[in-house]
Order: structure tokens, then sequence, then C-alpha cells
């Protein structure tokens, strides 16, 4: 989906490929790190800058309210076009740093599978063999070479400076184009199909794959929960708002509505599916919020397509966020 913007956007991205500035290497002794996951509506994408996204509020409000001296930072592990388990995966490989941790998602996890995974890739895909290797679809022990080499020559490209990276810059550059041609020849048989990881229209009809996304959604919610419970990590998750729900909307908010019914229709088949799997991890334990109602008191124009937030609807998402953090989180509150 397309983000329609008539200002400039900005969005800086770290050395670990996410939206964050100035975080230190290593985590200070007084600083709380609390982790932002999901897809791009968490990421912010509309955002016009780092200042205005929901993880910057989110820290700033934290840091006008919580009980505690140390630094809040919130660091935004969110990722465009995101969806379960990703956040899961990501979460898994930062568990150690974060003392809270937080999921704004639920409805790529619907409307992917069924709108967008519906037919297997095509053989002359130029990111195929990539995604082979990345999701383990017959990868070869070429493949993981070719890979290790992209990856080592691109890391001493970066570790480079200077004149020697003057100088070096130009063959490296050309070495890993080659590597990446050779990979790109090792992907499978045009007859060899390779398809998502999600069922597809050919195997499931699309109420089927609405709810394959939802439990998808529910198993990766209890995972992270586990992962957040062994590390002593406070948790909250959310499921995310649309507009068609809990909004009095703009002409301009109604007509990108009108631009993408088929979405629509998923939409409100897969927002009810997550509803009930909300009540499902809530009686297990979670801490798991609807954020329909968010933008309940707002006549303002707040969407600015189908699904994504200007700055002022992550600023709104932001302080609705900490006042759950802090009434049930232990990391925000003075020992």
């Amino acid at each position: 989906m397309s983000v329609k913007l008539n200002r400039p956007a900005i969005a800086h991205i770290d050395a670990w490929g996410f939206r964050n500035r100035n975080v230190p290497v290593q985590k200070p002794e007084n600083e709380i790190w609390i982790g932002l996951f999901g897809g791009s509506v968490a990421f912010s994408v509309a955002s016009s800058s780092d200042e205005t996204t929901i993880a910057k509020y989110l820290e700033v409000a934290l840091t006008a309210r919580a009980q505690v001296r140390k630094k809040i930072r919130v660091l935004n592990f969110a990722l465009p076009g995101g969806q379960q388990p990703q956040q899961f995966v990501i979460y898994s490989m930062k568990t150690a740093i974060l003392d809270g941790v937080i999921t704004f998602d639920g409805i790529n996890e619907v409307v992917v599978p069924a709108h967008y995974n519906r037919n297997a890739i095509p053989p002359d895909f130029p990111y195929r063999p990539f995604y082979e290797a990345f999701f383990a679809h017959g990868i070869t022990d070429e493949q993981r070479a070719l890979q290790w080499l992209v990856e080592n020559e691109e890391r001493q490209l970066e570790e480079t400076s200077g004149l020697r990276r003057l100088i070096t810059k130009r063959n490296r550059l050309r070495r890993i184009a080659d590597l990446n041609a050779r990979l790109r020849a090792t992907a499978s048989p045009a007859e060899v199909e390779m398809r998502s990881v999600f069922p597809t229209m050919a195997t499931a009809d699309r109420g089927a794959l609405v709810h394959a996304g939802a439990d998808n959604w529910c198993h990766c919610l209890r995972a992270m929960h586990s992962l957040a419970k062994t590390a002593g990590a406070d948790a909250l998750y959310i499921l995310q708002p649309v507009p068609e729900r809990g909004k009095r909307l703009t002409l301009s908010e109604s007509c990108h509505l009108e631009e993408q019914p088929d979405v629509i229709e998923i939409r409100a088949l897969g927002y009810d599916a997550l509803c009930r799997r909300r009540e499902v991890v809530m009686r297990d334990g979670l801490r798991c919020v609807d954020f329909a109602n968010v933008f309940a008191e707002h006549d303002e124009e707040l969407y600015v397509d189908l699904i994504h937030f200007n700055d002022e609807g992550c600023r709104l998402v932001a302080e609705r966020m900490a006042g759950e953090i802090i009434a049930s989180w232990n990391c925000v509150r003075a020992a």
C-alpha cells in the first residue's frame, strides 16, 4: 500500500537496519530500553521525521511521566511490510538488551496472506534466490557459500575507512555485484514452484487465509511473551486500529477506503478474527489491548491513506501507549 504525502518524510536507519538514531553500541546501566515491534504503522512510515514517530513520541511521554531516574529509550524495531513471525524473530535477537517489549500489529498478519500472498513467486522475480535462501526453500551449499561471501564483502567494505576505502571500494563493489549475479543464477528452475510461508488461494479460500493469519498472530504473541517472561521484561501487545472502526472519518479518509474495497473486505473479516484471538491470549495472561477506539474523540484527519497515521495520529497513539505502560509496567516505576 502506498503512502501519499504532501511533504518530505525523512527516516534515518541505524547500523542494525532499523529506524533509530544515536543508539549506543552497548546498553548503558543507567538506561531503560524498550522495543517497539510491528509493520509499517509501528515504523511510522508517514511521519515527517524521526522526532514524530510513535517510538519517539512514546519515549518523550514516558520520560515525562515515569517515576524513574534512568533515561528511557524507545527503540523502533518495526519494519515496513513486516508481519509475524518477523517481530518474534527480531525480538529473539534483541531480548537480552530490552527491559520492555511492545507489539503494535495484527492487520498485516490477516491482510498479507489473504491479499498479497495469493500466487507463487515467479521464477524471473529478481530476488527469488534471496527469498529461497532466507526461507530455506531447498537452499544449496553453493547458495550458502555465495551468501556468506556477499555478506563478508559488504562487512569489510563497511569497516574500511579513509584512503584504503577509497582505493578498494570500486573493486569490492564489483565483486559484490558479481557474487550477487552468481547467486541469482542459482535460483530454482522455472518448473519448481516457490510459495509464501502461508497457504495460497490455490489451496485455501480467503476466509481460511485470514484465520491462518490470525492464528499466526496469536501463536507469535505467545512466543514473544514466553521470551519476555524468561528475560524478566515487561510486555504490552496492541491490536492496531483501522480507520473504518472507531473514528469519524473525514472526506479524505473515506476516499482512501473507497480506493481498495478488496482490502477493506478482508479487514472486516480479519479484525473480528483478531479480536477473538485477543480474548484467547488475554486468558493466557498476556496484556493485549485493542486500540480500535484510540481516535474516537477526534474528527480531524489522522490517516494519510488506508492504514498509516500522520504525525498527530502517531502522537495520540503514543500517549495511549504511555498510559497503558505507566499503569502496568514495573520497569518504569521507582524501586
